[in-house]
């Protein structure tokens, strides 16, 4: 209907643009840079983009292997029964996302500094423990960049 898309939907918007890609140019569209310390695996604010990315390429991939499905001539359910698993990593990843977001959201209200700080290694430990989970983060992340959430993890736990 063309209305702006809100809350956690507004990753989609680039998909308007049936060319998008966001394994491509994902992160240039989101401007998130690679890390280059483990500085950035500590700020939530950084974690939290890469969940954004995550999220579309996963709902990229998603899209593009139902599609390749249903042009093969599988029925919605047999394409759904043959990337279950891809959905359902899908989901976890856009439900982690939403998560990470909320927690974010409420930090940055919160008017207690101190516990401020706290629940600020806690959302960023959330997203470190996620990422070396390894889920959906193939290609998101380089072995560098794995490695810097590593140490990260040791700050922070």
């Amino acid at each position: 209907r063309g209305e702006p898309l809100s809350g956690l939907t507004q990753c989609l918007t680039p998909f308007k643009d049936p060319g998008f890609n966001p394994a491509v140019s994902g992160r240039e569209y989101l401007n998130l840079k690679g890390a280059v310390s483990v500085d950035d695996f500590l700020n939530y604010q950084y974690l939290l983009r890469l969940f954004e990315l995550r999220t579309m390429i996963a709902i990229y991939r998603s899209g593009k292997a139902l599609d390749q499905s249903h042009a093969e001539g599988l029925s919605v359910d047999e394409a759904r029964n043959l990337h279950a698993r891809l959905l359902y990593t899908t989901v976890k990843s856009h439900v982690r996302y939403f998560i990470l977001s909320k927690f974010a959201a409420n930090l940055e209200t919160m008017e207690d500094p101190p516990c401020q700080i706290v629940l600020k290694k806690l959302c960023a430990l959330f997203g470190v423990c996620d990422i070396l989970e390894g889920e959906q983060w193939l290609g998101i992340i380089d072995s560098q960049e794995a490695e810097l959430a590593e140490a990260a993890a040791r700050i922070l736990g």
